[in-house]
């Protein structure tokens, strides 16, 4: 069963050498993990050396070599988020799941992961689950995703997301500096139309002077 799945994968990917991250990435997908047999399967398909299946299978971290769990949950670390309480959520989720990040919890449903950027800063603290990305998230809020997860109404999160590689995590950074931007737009007492007054413009005088030369003048 797990051959002919590989089978498959190496027939749409085509059996060269330039399609191994491809390859492996379907691999994952498919089995959760990069099992060792499939690897060894993948460098004779792909006529690459085992040693480099295992070094990309190694260098990129959304790859994994040992089975993961029913759901991942991957919280970010990056500065913005870290500095808006992420060290707490990698402390509750790990109370919570009995297990520390790059591990899987004994009862196999979660796989806990810390990364350093989900490309939506302006949404921080973030954490996703199997691709359900949850926005400024707290301990309390984690607390019931998890809930949620092993209930099996993941997809029923209140707090929950399409994730921005989807849809436009760039775009969420900007509608959030857009409204940022419109808050502090708006009309203060003793302003027109929301303008600084250190905006506004200052009329400066140019002096003139007339200036005779060989019959004629021109303005200096």
């Amino acid at each position: 069963m797990k051959e002919n799945k590989l089978l498959e994968i190496f027939r749409k990917r085509g059996e060269k050498p330039s399609s191994l991250i491809e390859v492996l990435q379907d691999i994952q997908q498919t089995f959760s993990f990069l099992p060792e047999d499939a690897l060894r399967l993948t460098a004779e398909k792909l006529k690459v050396p085992l040693i480099e299946v295992f070094r990309v299978a190694n260098f990129y971290k959304a790859f994994s070599l040992t089975p993961r769990g029913k759901y991942l949950l991957t919280i970010c670390i990056g500065t913005a988020c870290h500095v808006r309480g992420a060290s707490r959520l990698i402390d509750e989720a790990s109370r919570l799941l009995d297990t520390k990040p790059g591990c899987t919890s004994e009862d196999g449903f979660f796989t806990l992961e810390a990364v350093n950027c989900l490309g939506a800063c302006a949404l921080g603290p973030v954490a996703v689950i199997n691709g359900v990305y949850h926005d400024h998230v707290t301990p309390v809020k984690l607390k019931k995703i998890i809930a949620d997860a092993r209930a099996g109404n993941l997809k029923a999160a209140k707090t929950g997301s399409t994730s921005p590689s989807k849809t436009d995590g760039v775009k969420g950074k900007k509608t959030a500096v857009k409204n940022t931007l419109s808050q502090s737009a708006k009309k203060k007492p003793g302003t027109a139309k929301g303008k600084s007054p250190l905006l506004k413009k200052k009329t400066v005088p140019v002096k003139k002077t007339a200036v005779k030369k060989r019959g004629d003048f021109r303005w200096k």
